[in-house]
């Protein structure tokens, strides 16, 4: 990846927190100075690193998975291991 793309990428991150924060009813002005805070932030931090952004694995995978691993006994290890309450971690295990 070329750096111009890493300032695209950052410049991109800028424009998505405007826009989410103006849906939750932040003033435009509050918006821009959130995302100039926090593109400012990544820029100090990760400057001239290179980043890698995992994927998020396949929501049909980590229910199979938790499936696989859930022995009646580890719920409390598999809630905090994916995440999740334990309303879903039951409704994944009574799904076959």
């Amino acid at each position: 990846m070329a750096a111009n793309d890493d300032q695209d990428f950052i410049e991109d991150v800028g424009d998505m927190i405007k826009h989410f924060s103006g849906l939750q009813g932040m003033s435009a002005s509050n918006a821009e100075a959130l995302a100039s805070a926090v593109t400012k932030t990544i820029r100090n931090n990760y400057q001239g690193e290179r980043v890698s952004i995992k994927k998020q694995p396949r929501k049909d995978l980590v229910a199979r998975q938790i499936r696989m691993l859930f022995n009646g006994r580890n719920a409390k290890e598999l809630m905090e291991r994916y995440g999740i309450s334990r309303s879903t971690l039951y409704r994944i295990v009574g799904k076959r």
